[in-house]
């Protein structure tokens, strides 16, 4: 049974299409990356299968229950949840946001304590007087306290230094391992790749990919560098290699990628002469996401 079954949902706000027919499934147990630039639909969608807003058409289920804005707080207590833009309760301090949030939730205190061993919040003071970073420490302790079924994230790291980034990597690590399914959308598609078992690339509004992260990287194949005199690189660009696309070529290297085996490509590189340099690195998701949003123009 999927923890989160979402069927053919749609919402539009006035004239704009935020989501358009919409269906995938997370299962038990998975952690589910959602990638997509700003405006391509990631938030509505999340806010539909939280139950923040109605969908126009189609369906989410959650623990196989329908979600409903009226119902919705049914399961909340099983999700832990949250955004990089979390409003908070500003008067509070971090601790009285946590202890609210505990007695909401059930919070483990165990749990609790070695989020915030890890996380290092400042707990003290009014969160109105803290900086964005560590309101985010705070969001994601009270949104994982009571280690629940479920956690549901949208963009999670928004704000957090690199290394509180590998501290909430590892705390997503940890819940996979007791069980939890997580589902986060992501601008940072290194933790993506590092966390996730599976991800969802949205373009406007839209599901354009569902892959395994290892097959989707498999597939992609590998990036090419080669270095070496002019005359050299202008042969290799005219010459290349079979299942060798989107090269480019700059003053001193040449660039492509490569989708083929290994030895046809490496019998290929053997045979050209006055190399300066070659390397063969495989594609990461950055390179990916490059080429499925390379025509999407910057949001305001």
């Amino acid at each position: 049974m999927a923890t989160i079954k979402v069927s053919g949902i749609s919402k539009s706000f006035g004239n704009t299409k935020a989501v358009q027919e919409v269906s995938f499934e997370v299962e038990k147990g998975e952690v589910v990356g959602f990638v997509g630039p700003n405006g391509a639909g990631k938030t509505t969608t999340i806010s539909m299968v939280m139950g923040f807003i109605r969908s126009d058409q189609g369906s989410v289920n959650v623990f196989d229950q329908l979600v409903q804005p009226y119902s919705a707080h049914r399961t909340h207590a099983r999700i832990g949840f949250a955004s990089g833009d979390m409003a908070l309760f500003n008067n509070l301090t971090g601790k009285q946001y946590l202890n609210f949030m505990a007695h909401t939730v059930e919070a483990k205190p165990v749990a609790r304590e070695t989020l915030i061993a890890a996380f290092k919040p400042v707990l003290h003071k009014p969160l109105k007087q803290l900086s964005r970073g560590n309101k985010q420490k705070i969001a994601l302790i009270g949104a994982m306290q009571h280690e629940p079924e479920l956690i549901i994230l949208d963009e999670p790291t928004s704000g957090l230094d690199p290394l509180m980034q590998d501290v909430f990597l590892d705390a997503i690590t940890k819940a996979k391992h007791r069980g939890a399914t997580v589902f986060m959308s992501s601008h940072i598609l290194s933790e993506v790749a590092s966390s996730c078992d599976r991800v969802l690339f949205m373009k406007h509004g839209q599901i354009i990919m569902n892959r395994d992260v290892n097959e989707l990287e498999k597939q992609q194949g590998k990036i090419i560098v080669i270095t070496a005199p002019t005359e050299t690189l202008e042969l290799v660009a005219k010459e290349l290699p079979k299942d060798a696309v989107e090269m480019q070529k700059a003053e001193h290297t040449v660039r492509f990628r490569y989708t083929g085996e290994v030895k046809p490509l490496l019998a290929w590189l053997s045979k050209l002469t006055n190399l300066e340099d070659a390397t063969i690195t495989r594609q990461d998701l950055d390179d990916i996401f490059h080429n499925l949003y390379q025509d999407e123009e910057p949001k305001v």
